[in-house]
């Protein structure tokens, strides 16, 4: 089944990502777009002159330029064990902020996503534009949590997720150099109940005395940049 990626920045990810066949290139402002388009000529894409009225109705903040998409292709779980950072999304329920926050991993080195059966990558247009294409670029397998918690263990990673336990440890004093696995859940449901039971806590300081948490988003990108710094020191 066929869907749509909107605007330059998408576009270009699609054709980069190499994770699904671009079907075609739909350009209403050939002259504004002009390397990208034959670019993709190049690459034995086809071009399709559209009209500015075409595209809305696909969607906004095209800017005159879209593709027509195949489906996603994720990879063997088993490939993304060969990174050392890796990530668990569960239960994110916006696709916005879905996209958001594989922006933000991408952004911080993370070498590989695991999703939940269940997931935003279906709202392909919404999911690749609010990434910035990252959701095009950043390797993603689908697994289930508890699977993916299990074969962490078994291979000696490190693995946290952002929670408030009576246990859970200041991010700042927990080892993230090594191999780590970090889960990261919506702000509904958060993390799997029997995963988190098994896992390391860690919660984020606040410099003020603020009972409230942080949106998922901010969450992932204050655990997920901590784990960058530790790693560069």
């Amino acid at each position: 089944m066929s869907d749509h990626v909107l605007g330059a920045i998408s576009v270009r990810a699609a054709l980069n990502g190499g994770v699904r066949d671009v079907e075609a290139i739909l350009v209403s402002n050939r002259p504004r777009h002009r390397r990208l388009v034959e670019s993709s000529e190049r690459a034995g894409i086809p071009i399709e002159e559209v009209s500015t009225q075409a595209l809305d109705e696909i969607g906004r903040g095209h800017a005159g330029i879209a593709a027509r998409v195949g489906e996603r292709q994720f990879r063997d779980a088993s490939e993304l064990w060969e990174g050392t950072f890796l990530v668990h999304l569960d239960g994110i329920e916006d696709p916005f902020n879905f996209g958001q926050a594989v922006r933000t991993l991408h952004a911080a080195g993370c070498d590989g996503v695991f999703l939940a059966p269940r997931n935003w990558t279906t709202a392909t247009a919404t999911v690749t534009r609010a990434s910035a294409g990252a959701t095009e670029l950043l390797p993603m397998a689908i697994a289930e949590a508890e699977d993916v918690a299990a074969e962490a263990k078994r291979r000696e990673f490190n693995v946290v997720a952002g929670a408030e336990r009576e246990d859970s440890v200041a991010l700042w004093d927990v080892d993230l150099t090594g191999p780590t696995l970090l889960f990261v859940g919506g702000e509904r449901r958060g993390v799997t109940r029997s995963v988190l039971a098994e896992l390391t806590a860690v919660r984020i300081p606040y410099g003020t005395d603020w009972d409230k948490s942080l949106g998922t988003v901010a969450a992932t990108a204050v655990l997920a940049f901590e784990i960058r710094r530790q790693r560069l020191g």
